[in-house]
């Protein structure tokens, strides 16, 4: 009753909104792009956007081990059209990395349905907190079923090397913080904007595009191992992978070996801010895979 309805023309695709002061409708055909970059290294780099974005939310996966210091992606100036983005060590090293692949994603906030009925949420959380001092509650604006969540810290208003973590992902939200170096975790950081991606788990087909979203069993330590996709690609997908959990305390992210059209290999890593041991107990990842149909 009274609903009104927009349609905005954004790009290839139509964005509809309902006015309604209530939960917000679910979109069709998501503003989205994704793709590689094979040389990120501690020196800032500017990627141009092929979308204009109202409300950006960027997701970048966690590194691969080139470079053996503890290190995280960290974002800043993200705008309608741009982001730049570097490799970030521990204030305990020298900051000049080796250059890494990386992958990610960028999304407009909101709710969306595939082509398939596979649905996705995206949205941003503004918080200071570190994982010494708790977790925040975040909450979809509808309901997914046994979604995988990535998260990324998309601002750099705190230079102190800093990483997202997540845990109980459930159909209604998750619990989300940041962690500084285990040396510094203990103390404060400034307010961030923290982008989220949560994605229902399972194969998603939009057309022309293949997701594969997935949160792993607690198995993946700081050894690496493999994680199999459910179905095979036909090429090598994009792979942005995350911590999904935080069974272990000490400060750590996800670092990425090789990439296969069958699965990906990770790592969880501690940094040696404090000690040079490096052991982690056993975590879930979170990851999104896209490739071609």
């Amino acid at each position: 009753q009274g609903v009104v309805i927009y349609y905005t023309e954004r790009g290839s695709s139509i964005v509809y909104r309902a006015d309604t002061g209530l939960t917000p409708t679910i979109t069709v055909n998501p503003v989205a792009e994704y793709d590689t970059i094979t040389n990120l290294d501690h020196n800032w780099q500017t990627i141009t956007l092929n979308n204009n974005y109202i409300n950006p939310v960027v997701i970048v996966s966690d590194p691969t081990l080139i470079g053996k210091a503890s290190a995280t992606v960290r974002l800043q100036n993200v705008t309608e059209n741009s982001f730049q983005l570097r490799i970030q060590e521990t204030n305990d090293q020298d900051d000049i990395h080796a250059a890494e692949k990386v992958s990610y994603m960028v999304v407009e906030a909101g709710d969306y349905q595939l082509a398939d009925g596979t649905r996705i949420s995206a949205g941003l959380e503004q918080s200071k907190l570190l994982s010494s001092a708790g977790f925040t509650s975040v909450e979809y604006d509808n309901l997914l079923n046994n979604p995988t969540v990535l998260t990324q810290v998309q601002t750099y208003n705190g230079a102190d090397w800093v990483t997202t973590r997540t845990k109980n992902i459930t159909n209604a939200g998750f619990s989300l913080t940041m962690q500084e170096e285990e040396a510094l975790n203990g103390g404060g950081h400034a307010t961030e904007s923290i982008g989220w991606l949560a994605i229902e788990k399972g194969i998603g087909n939009d057309g022309d595009t293949l997701l594969q979203g997935g949160l792993t069993n607690r198995s993946y330590t700081h050894d690496p191992a493999t994680i199999n996709f459910e179905q095979a690609f036909d090429a090598t997908p994009i792979v942005l992978a995350k911590l999904g959990s935080s069974y272990g305390l000490d400060p750590a992210n996800i670092r990425l070996g090789a990439i296969t059209n069958s699965g990906f290999e990770a790592r969880v890593y501690e940094d040696k801010s404090l000690d040079s041991e490096m052991n982690h107990t056993t975590e879930e990842i979170a990851f999104l895979a896209i490739g071609n149909n």
